[in-house]
Protein backbone atom coordinates (compact mmCIF):
# COMPACT_ATOMS: atom_id res chain seq x y z
CA UNK A 1 0.00 0.00 0.00
CA UNK A 2 1.29 3.20 -0.95
CA UNK A 3 2.62 5.46 1.98
CA UNK A 4 2.09 9.46 0.96
CA UNK A 5 4.33 12.21 3.34
CA UNK A 6 4.10 15.63 3.07
CA UNK A 7 7.82 17.30 3.11
CA UNK A 8 8.30 21.03 4.80
CA UNK A 9 8.52 22.55 1.97
CA UNK A 10 5.17 21.05 0.14
CA UNK A 11 7.08 18.36 -1.46
CA UNK A 12 4.62 15.51 -1.58
CA UNK A 13 5.32 11.77 -3.15
CA UNK A 14 4.79 8.43 -1.91
CA UNK A 15 7.44 6.04 -0.30
CA UNK A 16 8.27 2.67 0.23
CA UNK A 17 10.56 0.95 3.22
CA UNK A 18 14.47 -0.39 2.72
CA UNK A 19 14.86 -3.42 1.21
CA UNK A 20 17.77 -5.93 1.14
CA UNK A 21 19.82 -3.95 -1.63
CA UNK A 22 19.57 -0.77 0.17
CA UNK A 23 20.66 -1.89 3.53
CA UNK A 24 23.49 -3.03 1.11
CA UNK A 25 23.99 0.63 0.42
CA UNK A 26 24.69 2.16 4.12
CA UNK A 27 26.87 -0.83 4.67
CA UNK A 28 28.78 0.24 1.19
CA UNK A 29 31.99 2.36 2.14
CA UNK A 30 32.64 3.47 -1.54
CA UNK A 31 29.41 5.45 -1.91
CA UNK A 32 29.85 6.48 1.73
CA UNK A 33 33.20 7.98 0.84
CA UNK A 34 31.25 9.49 -2.61
CA UNK A 35 28.94 11.18 -0.54
CA UNK A 36 25.91 9.27 -2.44
CA UNK A 37 24.50 7.13 0.09
CA UNK A 38 21.62 9.52 0.75
CA UNK A 39 20.53 9.68 -2.50
CA UNK A 40 20.60 6.79 -3.34
CA UNK A 41 18.51 6.17 -0.59
CA UNK A 42 16.30 8.80 -1.57
CA UNK A 43 15.76 7.80 -5.16
CA UNK A 44 15.38 4.03 -4.35
CA UNK A 45 12.43 4.66 -1.65
CA UNK A 46 10.80 7.91 -3.48
CA UNK A 47 8.57 5.73 -5.58
CA UNK A 48 6.13 8.86 -7.04
CA UNK A 49 5.69 12.64 -6.55
CA UNK A 50 2.69 13.76 -6.18
CA UNK A 51 2.96 17.42 -5.74
CA UNK A 52 6.48 19.04 -6.51
CA UNK A 53 5.67 21.88 -4.29
CA UNK A 54 8.27 24.93 -4.71
CA UNK A 55 10.52 23.05 -7.10
CA UNK A 56 10.30 23.16 -10.68
CA UNK A 57 11.93 19.49 -11.98
CA UNK A 58 10.97 18.18 -15.29
CA UNK A 59 7.49 15.51 -15.29
CA UNK A 60 8.36 12.57 -13.23
CA UNK A 61 11.75 13.30 -12.55
CA UNK A 62 12.70 14.42 -8.44
CA UNK A 63 16.44 16.37 -8.43
CA UNK A 64 17.49 15.28 -4.61
CA UNK A 65 20.37 17.54 -5.37
CA UNK A 66 18.40 20.39 -5.65
CA UNK A 67 15.76 19.49 -2.96
CA UNK A 68 16.38 21.46 0.75
CA UNK A 69 18.04 19.75 3.55
CA UNK A 70 15.10 19.37 6.19
CA UNK A 71 13.00 18.00 3.11
CA UNK A 72 15.54 15.19 2.41
CA UNK A 73 15.92 14.79 6.24
CA UNK A 74 12.23 14.76 7.09
CA UNK A 75 11.81 11.64 3.98
CA UNK A 76 14.48 10.03 5.40
CA UNK A 77 12.95 9.66 8.88
CA UNK A 78 10.18 8.75 7.19
CA UNK A 79 11.59 5.87 5.35
CA UNK A 80 13.65 4.84 8.57
CA UNK A 81 9.72 4.45 10.60
CA UNK A 82 8.29 3.11 7.70
CA UNK A 83 11.11 0.51 7.60
CA UNK A 84 11.93 -0.44 11.23
CA UNK A 85 8.72 1.03 13.18
CA UNK A 86 8.19 4.90 14.50
CA UNK A 87 9.95 4.05 17.63
CA UNK A 88 13.81 4.93 18.35
CA UNK A 89 15.23 4.17 21.29
CA UNK A 90 18.90 5.43 22.20
CA UNK A 91 21.44 6.56 24.69
CA UNK A 92 22.51 9.86 25.62
CA UNK A 93 25.90 10.22 27.71
CA UNK A 94 26.68 13.01 29.95
CA UNK A 95 29.25 15.13 28.65
CA UNK A 96 31.34 16.34 32.03
CA UNK A 97 33.94 13.68 32.94
CA UNK A 98 33.12 14.26 36.77
CA UNK A 99 29.48 11.94 35.71
CA UNK A 100 29.36 10.32 32.41
CA UNK A 101 25.72 9.47 33.10
CA UNK A 102 24.16 7.51 30.57
CA UNK A 103 20.61 8.34 29.97
CA UNK A 104 17.74 5.94 27.91
CA UNK A 105 16.07 7.90 25.52
CA UNK A 106 13.16 7.08 22.95
CA UNK A 107 11.45 9.07 20.70
CA UNK A 108 8.09 8.48 18.41
CA UNK A 109 9.23 9.57 14.86
CA UNK A 110 5.40 9.63 13.80
CA UNK A 111 5.19 12.12 16.41
CA UNK A 112 8.43 14.63 15.74
CA UNK A 113 7.24 17.87 15.92
CA UNK A 114 7.36 19.73 12.10
CA UNK A 115 7.61 23.15 11.18
CA UNK A 116 6.46 23.92 7.09
CA UNK A 117 8.81 26.53 5.52
CA UNK A 118 7.83 29.52 5.99
CA UNK A 119 6.78 32.25 3.47
CA UNK A 120 9.71 34.72 4.00
CA UNK A 121 12.07 31.38 3.08
CA UNK A 122 10.34 30.04 0.76
CA UNK A 123 10.37 33.68 -1.73
CA UNK A 124 13.97 33.59 -0.58
CA UNK A 125 14.81 30.36 -1.79
CA UNK A 126 12.77 31.28 -5.03
CA UNK A 127 14.36 34.65 -5.49
CA UNK A 128 18.15 32.67 -5.12
CA UNK A 129 18.27 31.62 -1.08
CA UNK A 130 19.93 34.57 -0.23
CA UNK A 131 18.44 35.37 3.14
CA UNK A 132 20.10 38.08 5.19
CA UNK A 133 19.46 38.80 8.88
CA UNK A 134 21.70 40.26 12.30
CA UNK A 135 23.23 38.29 14.71
CA UNK A 136 21.58 39.16 17.98
CA UNK A 137 25.33 39.57 20.32
CA UNK A 138 27.37 40.92 17.59
CA UNK A 139 25.35 42.93 16.00
CA UNK A 140 26.78 41.69 12.86
CA UNK A 141 24.73 41.66 9.48
CA UNK A 142 25.33 37.90 7.83
CA UNK A 143 23.47 36.49 5.04
CA UNK A 144 22.96 32.74 4.64
CA UNK A 145 21.36 30.01 2.13
CA UNK A 146 18.94 27.32 2.63
CA UNK A 147 21.12 23.58 1.81
CA UNK A 148 20.20 21.27 -0.62
CA UNK A 149 21.17 18.21 -1.19
CA UNK A 150 24.18 18.84 -3.45
CA UNK A 151 25.39 21.17 -0.51
CA UNK A 152 25.01 18.24 2.17
CA UNK A 153 27.08 16.35 -0.46
CA UNK A 154 29.91 19.22 -0.06
CA UNK A 155 29.21 18.59 4.01
CA UNK A 156 30.00 14.95 3.94
CA UNK A 157 32.65 14.70 1.63
CA UNK A 158 34.24 17.43 3.84
CA UNK A 159 33.63 15.46 6.71
CA UNK A 160 35.21 12.21 4.76
CA UNK A 161 38.31 14.56 4.14
CA UNK A 162 38.44 15.71 7.45
CA UNK A 163 38.38 12.12 9.17
CA UNK A 164 41.36 10.64 6.47
CA UNK A 165 43.51 13.39 7.38
CA UNK A 166 42.79 13.05 11.06
CA UNK A 167 43.74 9.81 11.01
CA UNK A 168 46.28 10.27 8.90
CA UNK A 169 47.72 12.65 11.73
CA UNK A 170 48.16 15.84 8.78
CA UNK A 171 46.96 19.22 9.96
CA UNK A 172 43.36 20.03 8.69
CA UNK A 173 41.53 23.88 8.42
CA UNK A 174 38.06 23.10 8.80
CA UNK A 175 37.16 26.72 7.64
CA UNK A 176 38.92 25.18 3.95
CA UNK A 177 36.56 22.34 4.46
CA UNK A 178 32.87 23.46 5.60
CA UNK A 179 33.52 27.32 3.69
CA UNK A 180 30.71 26.47 1.35
CA UNK A 181 28.25 26.47 4.05
CA UNK A 182 29.88 29.24 6.68
CA UNK A 183 28.33 32.20 7.63
CA UNK A 184 29.66 35.54 5.91
CA UNK A 185 29.28 39.17 7.39
CA UNK A 186 28.57 41.55 4.81
CA UNK A 187 30.06 44.22 6.91
CA UNK A 188 33.44 43.28 8.00
CA UNK A 189 33.95 40.06 5.54
CA UNK A 190 34.19 37.46 8.33
CA UNK A 191 33.52 33.86 8.27
CA UNK A 192 31.67 32.10 10.81
CA UNK A 193 32.78 28.51 11.02
CA UNK A 194 29.98 25.64 11.43
CA UNK A 195 31.89 22.58 11.29
CA UNK A 196 31.24 21.46 14.89
CA UNK A 197 27.45 21.50 14.46
CA UNK A 198 27.68 20.11 11.07
CA UNK A 199 29.65 17.65 12.22
CA UNK A 200 27.36 16.49 15.12
CA UNK A 201 24.17 17.21 12.35
CA UNK A 202 25.88 14.70 9.78
CA UNK A 203 26.69 11.86 12.76
CA UNK A 204 23.13 12.32 13.83
CA UNK A 205 21.35 11.61 10.50
CA UNK A 206 23.09 8.21 10.00
CA UNK A 207 22.35 7.56 13.32
CA UNK A 208 18.75 7.91 13.30
CA UNK A 209 18.66 6.08 9.87
CA UNK A 210 20.24 2.86 10.57
CA UNK A 211 19.85 2.35 14.84
CA UNK A 212 22.27 1.54 17.42
CA UNK A 213 23.17 -1.83 15.27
Amino acid sequence: MPHTIRCPSGLTGTIRGLKVREERVLADRKIAKAGGVVDELLRACWEETEDYGLYSFDAGKTDWDKVLQGDRFFALLQIRALTYGPDYAFAITYREDACRARIEWELDLDHLPVRPLCGESRDAFLAGSRIETRLPDAGHRVWFRLLTGADERKQLLGVESYLDRFFAKEQSDDADIFSTIAYRVVDGDTLFNLAGPLLRAAAARVRILVGDR
